[in-house]
């Protein structure tokens, strides 16, 4: 989570969507007032954050607070998580997926309880999204980020350029056998329908 306090505006950085990239464009832009939260903050959902931050956040801040948050195809944000999970810091630990097949790493994504390796989390949850509505009050597509850095170039007042940081190497999405794209389409019906319904509007953004 990072704060801009003159805009009383606040990034909820989802994971594996690109949050390292878009922090440091934002530290850049907006360096005379970032403001960076503990670690125990950093992936802080909607929910987490109106319990326990918003109303002291705006009590300090002296108004209201908006906030954004970026959202992704999910079996491209899966593949993301089956990469990073490869790394040789985590060899031989629960996360590990080195010694598995991508469809493997799915089928993982389908099992309860989820294994260690292939817990990625719900976006929906994360954002408050329900029957077409979201909690977050600006939601942008991973796929297009252009509308992101137009948004945080108009409160930055000049224009932005997004770092590439943190990042997996680069490799495409494998084909996924079309049983098995159906099957997570199912399982994870609510962050398909948050990431479609975002695709579609280019920015989503949350109905007063």
């Amino acid at each position: 989570m990072i704060i801009l306090g003159r805009q009383r505006l606040v990034f909820l950085e989802m994971p594996k969507a690109a949050s390292t990239s878009i922090a440091r464009m934002m530290k850049r832009g907006f360096a005379d007032e970032v403001i960076v939260r503990d670690k125990a903050d950093r992936h802080i959902g909607i929910v987490g954050f109106r319990r326990k931050i918003e109303e002291p956040l705006s009590l300090a801040l002296g108004g209201p607070i908006e906030t954004f948050a970026v959202v992704r195809d999910p079996i491209d944000r899966a593949w993301s998580w089956y990469r990073y999970r490869h790394r040789e810091k985590v060899r031989g630990l629960p996360v590990d997926t080195s010694g598995m097949t991508f469809e493997q790493f799915l089928a993982g994504c389908l099992i309860r309880p989820v294994p260690a390796h292939a817990r990625t989390g719900s976006q929906a949850r994360f954002v408050g999204f329900a029957d077409g509505r979201a909690e977050v009050d600006y939601l942008f597509d991973f796929a297009n980020l252009k509308g992101l850095k137009m948004f945080l170039s108009r409160r930055a007042h000049t224009g932005l350029h997004l770092p590439r940081r943190n990042a997996s190497p680069a490799e495409p999405l494998p084909e996924v056998p079309a049983a098995l794209s159906e099957a997570l389409r199912q399982h994870w019906a609510e962050d398909f329908a948050l990431y479609d319904t975002v695709r579609a509007a280019g920015c989503l953004r949350r109905a007063n």
